[in-house]
């Protein structure tokens, strides 16, 4: 069993609950989730590490793929989309705003980070799977075994949030590394999100 098989297996074992939906006991999801893992082993260049929050009800609990969406992987013009999207099984036409964001920032930069989230699986409101919530501190405590071990599987070499839960999870899991803090795209933040990516990629280089 390679590593990667053994951390999404790691995965697998998370329970769904009232209030938390783990899309890798779907085989499918697992398995895309597999795919885009290994296509980052193949990525040039430094290792770099981008976390966010949670995955969310129109994106990665759909996908498997954290900062994604199944739109965005079946149209996306960039190059990493498209070589995943051969690879991949997607069930629907949905849109996600944030990874739209990211993606399009990333289609002139030909960096493209490992990205993962402060907390792995969906967390939502109380029997209601369409709703996202914000991942609480003992899921963050959680997530945290998650973030080291992808993390110790790429060797990362340069880590940056975006978000307060990414943040909070990626100072948690690498206490001596100087995390770059990205503020999130959404709600008018869109101009500081790319000042920050840019100066987490021009670190990277």
């Amino acid at each position: 069993m390679t590593k990667i098989t053994a951390f999404i297996q790691s995965l697998k074992e998370q329970p769904h609950s009232q209030k938390l939906f783990n899309p890798y006991i779907d085989t499918d999801l697992a398995n895309n989730l597999e795919c885009y893992l290994r296509m980052m082993r193949q990525q040039k260049g430094r290792k770099i590490l981008l976390v966010g929050e949670a995955p969310g009800y129109l994106g990665c609990r759909l996908t498997g793929i954290p900062f994604s969406s199944c739109h965005l992987i079946r149209n996306s013009s960039h190059p990493f989309l498209k070589r995943l999207n051969k690879r991949v099984k997607l069930q629907s036409e949905t849109r996600e705003n944030s990874a739209q964001a990211v993606w399009q920032y990333l289609s002139g930069n030909e960096i493209v980070p490992l990205f993962w989230n402060a907390f792995p699986f969906h967390p939502h409101k109380l029997k209601a799977p369409t709703t996202n919530r914000k991942p609480s501190s003992m899921e963050i405590r959680l997530g945290v075994q998650f973030l080291k071990a992808l993390a110790d599987i790429y060797k990362v070499e340069k880590v940056a949030s975006v978000g307060k839960s990414g943040l909070q999870a990626a100072q948690l899991a690498f206490p001596v590394s100087d995390i770059i803090y990205i503020r999130h795209p959404s709600y008018g933040g869109k101009n500081d999100f790319i000042n920050g990516m840019n100066k987490f990629l021009k670190e990277s280089k």
